[in-house]
C-alpha cells in the first residue's frame, strides 16, 4: 500500500513540475518565430478592417480568430496561452490513456527529458491544439472498439474534421485514422467495415467540406503548402526531374547539415521506441499507436521531407507513450534486467545528448534573438507612416502596431520575381503597388539575403537585386543601422 502511495506522489510531483514548466515557458516567452508574426499580423488586420482584406490569408482560422478574441482583452495578452492550455490538456489526456502507475512515471520522465517538447510550447503555431483534436479522435475510435456504439464514430469524425481548421498539416492524419478504423477496429465482415467507414466519413465531412471549399474556391493551393506553389509551372518540372537530388533529407549533403536535429532530437523520443517495440512487443493497443505515428511520419519524410524537427513535434506524445508502455511491459515480463538496463542507458544517453545539444544551440540563438529584438525596438520610432514593411520574415509583427510586415509570399506570383531580381524601376513600381515604404535588410547580405532567396537562381537563373536597389542612395535612405538589421525607407519622390 505504501509503495502504491509513493508512486502516486512521484506521479503528481513530476506532473506538477511539467505543468509549471509549460505554463512559465509558454506565458513568459517572447515570440520570435515567423509563423507567430503572420498570425499576429492577420489578426490585427481583421480586427481593424474586417476579414475581407485577408480572406486568402485566413489559414489557419482557429488560432487567428483566437488571437482576435485575446486582443479584446489586451494587445499585450500572452499569445502563447492557446498552446499552453492545449499542451496541458494533451498531457492529461495521455495520462488518462495510460493504465498503470509505472507507465505514467516513465511517460512523465521521458516527457520531461524531451527538451524539444518545452521549446515548442513557446511556439504560437498551434501544433499541440491540432494534435489534441487528432488524439481525441483516436481515443473515441478506441471507445468504439470497446462498446461498438456508432455515436463514438460520429464524435471521432467530427473531432478529426475540426483539426485542419487549426493547422492544415492535420490532413496527413486523415488516411491514418481511416486506415486504422477499417483494418483494426471494424469487424471482419466487409459490410460492417463499409458501414463504420460511412458513419465516420460522413461525420468527417461536416467541418472538413467548408475548409476544403475555401481552399479550392478562394485561396487555392497558394496558402496550403510551401513553397506556396509559387510558380507551379517552373517548380513541378524541377522536382520531377531532380527529386532525388532536391534539397531535402534524401539529399545526403543536406542531411549532414541537420544531423544533430535527427540524431539528437528525433532518435531519443521517436525511432528508438519504435525500434524496440517492433522487436519485442505485440500488443494491439501499441500497434494502433504505431499506426497513428508511423503513417504520418512516412508521409512527412516522403512528401514534406523537411529537415526541421517542428514537423515531427506532434508525434512526440504518441512516441513517448509507446516507449513508456514498452518499457513497462519489459519489466512486467521480467526480461533479463541487463537488457532493460542497457535499453534504458541508451535512451538516457540519447536524451542527455539531446538536452545538451539543444542548450548549446539555444545559447547563441538567445543572444542573437536579443540583438534582433533590440534592433526592431529601435526601428519603431522611425515608422511614422501607415504603410507596409518588407522583411524576410514576420518575426516582430507583435512589436509594430500601425504597420504590417509583408514578405515575399505576400506578393503576387507575377510580381515577386521582378521585385526581388529586377531593375530599380521594376522594384519601385511593385513596391508602390503593395504600399511598401520601409524595408528591413540583414547587414550580412551574403549570409542572410542572397542565401535566403537562392530559389531565384535555382528556378529562374536570376540573382537577387532588391538589396542593391535599396542601397542606391537616389531611391532609398537608410534610417538606422542596428547590430543585425538595417532599416531603409523609399525617398518621398519615389513614392506615389
Amino acid at each position: 500500500m505504501r509503495k502504491l502511495a509513493n508512486k502516486k506522489i512521484i506521479i503528481y510531483l513530476i506532473l506538477i513540475l511539467i505543468l509549471i514548466l509549460i505554463l512559465v515557458l509558454g506565458v513568459s516567452s517572447t515570440l520570435l518565430f515567423a509563423d507567430d508574426g503572420f498570425f499576429i499580423k492577420t489578426a490585427k488586420i481583421i480586427r481593424a478592417e474586417g476579414p475581407k482584406q485577408v480572406i486568402e490569408w485566413l489559414h489557419p482560422i482557429v488560432p487567428i480568430y483566437s488571437l482576435i478574441i485575446f486582443y479584446q482583452f489586451s494587445d499585450n495578452f500572452p499569445l502563447a496561452i492557446l498552446n499552453v492550455i492545449a499542451t496541458m490538456f494533451l498531457v492529461f489526456l495521455s495520462m488518462r490513456y495510460l493504465k498503470s502507475d509505472l507507465n505514467k512515471v516513465l511517460f512523465l520522465i521521458l516527457l520531461f527529458a524531451s527538451f524539444d517538447f518545452f521549446v515548442r510550447v513557446r511556439y504560437l503555431a498551434p501544433y499541440p491544439l491540432m494534435f489534441f483534436f487528432i488524439f481525441l479522435s483516436y481515443i473515441f475510435l478506441e471507445k468504439y472498439r470497446e462498446c461498438k456504439q456508432k455515436n463514438y464514430l460520429v464524435i471521432s469524425g467530427v473531432l478529426l474534421s475540426a483539426s485542419p481548421h487549426i493547422y492544415a498539416l492535420a490532413l496527413i492524419f486523415f488516411p491514418t485514422l481511416i486506415f486504422y478504423l477499417f483494418f483494426f477496429i471494424s469487424d471482419r465482415n466487409i459490410k460492417s467495415k463499409i458501414q463504420d467507414l460511412s458513419y465516420f466519413i460522413l461525420a468527417l465531412m461536416i467541418l472538413f467540406l467548408p475548409w476544403f471549399a475555401w481552399h479550392v474556391l478562394i485561396a487555392g493551393t497558394k496558402f496550403y503548402y510551401y513553397p506556396y506553389n509559387y510558380y507551379i509551372t517552373n517548380y513541378l518540372p524541377f522536382v520531377n526531374e531532380n527529386f532525388w537530388g532536391y534539397e531535402r533529407i534524401l539529399n545526403l549533403e543536406y542531411f549532414k547539415g541537420f544531423i544533430d536535429t535527427y540524431l539528437l532530437n528525433i532518435l531519443p523520443i521517436y525511432l528508438v521506441p519504435f525500434l524496440l517495440n517492433g522487436i519485442f512487443y505485440k500488443n494491439k493497443s501499441i500497434k494502433s499507436l504505431l499506426i497513428l505515428t508511423g503513417i504520418p511520419l512516412t508521409i512527412i519524410l516522403i512528401a514534406i521531407v523537411s529537415p526541421f524537427s517542428r514537423y515531427l513535434y506532434f508525434m512526440l506524445i504518441p512516441s513517448i507513450l509507446i516507449c513508456s508502455i514498452y518499457l513497462t511491459e519489459l519489466v512486467r515480463r521480467r526480461i533479463d534486467k541487463w537488457i532493460i538496463i542497457l535499453l534504458l542507458a541508451i535512451l538516457l544517453i540519447l536524451i542527455s545528448l539531446s538536452v545538451s545539444n539543444t542548450i548549446q544551440k539555444t545559447k547563441p540563438y538567445g543572444y542573437l534573438g536579443s540583438k534582433q529584438y533590440s534592433d526592431f525596438n529601435k526601428f519603431i520610432p522611425f515608422l511614422e507612416e501607415r504603410c507596409n514593411i518588407f522583411s524576410r520574415h514576420y518575426y516582430f509583427q507583435n512589436l509594430i502596431k500601425n504597420n504590417s510586415i509583408l514578405i515575399a509570399q505576400d506578393i503576387n506570383e507575377n510580381d515577386v520575381v521582378p521585385f526581388l531580381s529586377g531593375t530599380s524601376q521594376e522594384f519601385l513600381n511593385i513596391a508602390n503597388k503593395y504600399n511598401l515604404c520601409y524595408f528591413v535588410l540583414y547587414n550580412d547580405i551574403s549570409k542572410w539575403e542572397i542565401d535566403y532567396y537562392r530559389w531565384l537562381e535555382v528556378y529562374f537563373n536570376k540573382s537577387t537585386t532588391h538589396y542593391k536597389n535599396l542601397q542606391n542612395q537616389s531611391i532609398a535612405e537608410r534610417l538606422y543601422k542596428g547590430e543585425i538589421y538595417s532599416l531603409y525607407k523609399l525617398k518621398n519622390e519615389t513614392l506615389n
